[in-house]
């Protein structure tokens, strides 16, 4: 198998979505940690959150409620896309 695997989010039964940054760092097209920071940025605008910068190197857990509201969840699949494209581009 060629290439590197992405997953951009993975859900848990107890209420909570992790966004596998950690993960991230291994693949050639988002090894370097300022690409990580800028998809950090988009996920804390879209979600209105405060993940710290540190969690580019971690995989922090979200909470589903923030994807309650009809446009937040909008959001975060328009965030996907973006991560979609942001990954052919890098």
């Amino acid at each position: 198998r060629q290439g590197f695997g992405y997953r951009p989010r993975g859900g848990e039964p107890c209420g909570t979505v992790h966004l596998p940054f950690a993960r991230l760092k291994d693949s050639p097209r988002l090894a370097e940690r300022a690409r990580r920071l800028e998809i950090l940025r988009h996920v804390n605008e879209v979600l209105h959150l405060r993940l710290p910068e540190a969690s580019v190197d971690q995989r922090p857990s979200v909470p589903l409620a923030v994807l309650s509201d009809r446009d937040a969840c909008d959001q975060f699949v328009a965030l996907l896309d973006w991560f979609g494209g942001a990954v052919k581009s890098a």
